[in-house]
């Protein structure tokens, strides 16, 4: 321990109240990368001549890390991440998805996708 934090805690009186002040000042601070995470999964978008494949993989990835710090999403909310992140080719996926009030969890979405990308 440097010098700074010895005479910081010189005065508590046992070794957990450190161990929880040094926590608090070195750990990890959980709304930031909650925040650092949605920015992440927000502004994903797939590339024109990207794989479907691999965008909805790495979508999933993301919404999982989101899961672990407790940030759960209805499944809705999942897919319309996805939806909006295709670029322009994808517009009638995203028109017959809609139009058509079609109501799928992520994992039924993206096999949905994956065959109109199969088919493109």
């Amino acid at each position: 321990m440097n010098r700074e934090l010895q005479t910081k805690h010189e005065e508590v009186s046992n070794a957990y109240d450190i161990l929880i002040a040094l926590q608090e000042l070195y750990s990890e601070n959980p709304r930031v990368v909650e925040y650092e995470l949605c920015a992440s999964l927000f502004s994903m978008k797939l590339r024109e001549g990207g794989t479907s494949s691999d965008h909805t993989l790495k979508n999933d990835q993301w919404i999982r890390s989101m899961d672990g710090y407790g940030v759960v999403m209805p499944d809705h909310l999942k897919v319309n991440l996805i939806l909006q992140s295709l670029p322009p080719s994808y517009k009638p996926f995203i028109t017959n998805y809609n139009l058509n009030r079609i109501e799928r969890n992520l994992s039924e979405a993206q096999m949905s996708l994956k065959n109109f990308t199969e088919g493109m």
